[in-house]
């Protein structure tokens, strides 16, 4: 900050002062040249203000822009791609995709949604409690997030209901 200061701010305030004061001395003397000379050295005090700013301006707006576009840290790389394990699970090759499923779980370890579309596998398609129990106690050693841990733990109390209305 103090950098920022001595770098930036302070000569900034020493032109404008200058570019006011000749301004304000243009106007004095009075007559359109004493204020055309003013005004005109005002505006190169303005100009060279924005040339002394200019990266700190332009640094600030692309931070701006780039905490729109990027808003946390979770986005330095790119997305899980589900598209493959979908596919295959879509055309019934369930072992398939959860491998699949298991590759983005190695890739991005702390992801809530493998573990969700695993836990469907397991109980929709495989009609298995073992599996389901299994990939839910794997997923809340794995995530430390207390909100995707309540998740996880909603997902599977959901799944267990849905098998026990499916058997009745």
């Amino acid at each position: 900050m103090k950098r920022f200061l001595l770098r930036n701010v302070i000569p900034t305030v020493i032109v404008l002062l200058c570019g006011i004061l000749a301004l304000a001395y243009g106007l004095r003397l009075g007559g359109i040249v004493g204020s055309f000379a003013g005004l005109l050295v005002m505006m190169g005090a303005i100009v060279l203000a924005g040339i002394i700013n200019g990266w700190a301006i332009a640094d600030f707006i692309a931070n701006v822009a780039m905490r729109l576009i990027y808003p946390t840290e979770r986005y330095d790389r790119p997305l899980p791609a589900y598209g493959p394990a979908r596919a295959k699970r879509k055309m019934g090759e369930y072992d398939e995709a959860i491998l699949e499923y298991e590759k983005i779980i190695t890739e991005y370890p702390t992801e809530v949604q493998p573990y969700i579309e695993l836990m469907e596998i397991a109980m929709i398609n495989l009609h298995s409690h073992q599996e389901l129990d299994r990939i839910y106690e794997r997923s809340m050693d794995t995530i430390n997030d207390e909100d995707d841990q309540l998740k996880l733990t909603r997902f599977h109390k959901v799944m267990k209901e849905w098998s026990h209305k499916d058997s009745i």
